[in-house]
């Protein structure tokens, strides 16, 4: 909200700041919250790009702790077979403690 009031008084490029932010708020509440971990809505992707979304979110959810994981790219989701392999392999180096039934 501040910064719409700086951007409508003070300095107008802050108020397409504001917008952006506000509107990658809007996605992320969406996406994240709402498909992903279906605080919004229930609904559980079959195919397509939501679930592609959905299966990358959790591989990246699939480290005990904070050390290693993946990164799944948020709106732009990497291929799951891939993100899979390398957590597959920072298990095998060590430089992750994988949930079990993540990557087997």
């Amino acid at each position: 909200v501040a910064l719409f009031l700086v951007g409508t008084y003070a300095w107008p490029p802050m108020f397409w700041i504001a917008t952006g932010i506000t509107v990658y708020g809007a996605i992320y509440a969406f996406i994240h919250d709402g498909l992903v971990h279906q605080r919004l809505f229930r609904w559980t992707p079959k195919r397509g790009y939501a679930k592609r979304l959905v299966q990358a979110h959790r591989l990246h959810h699939a480290t005990i702790g904070k050390e290693g994981g993946v990164s799944f790219g948020f709106v732009v989701a990497r291929d799951p077979a891939r993100l899979k392999s390398e957590l597959k392999r920072q298990r095998e180096a060590g430089t992750a403690v994988v949930r079990p039934a993540s990557v087997d």
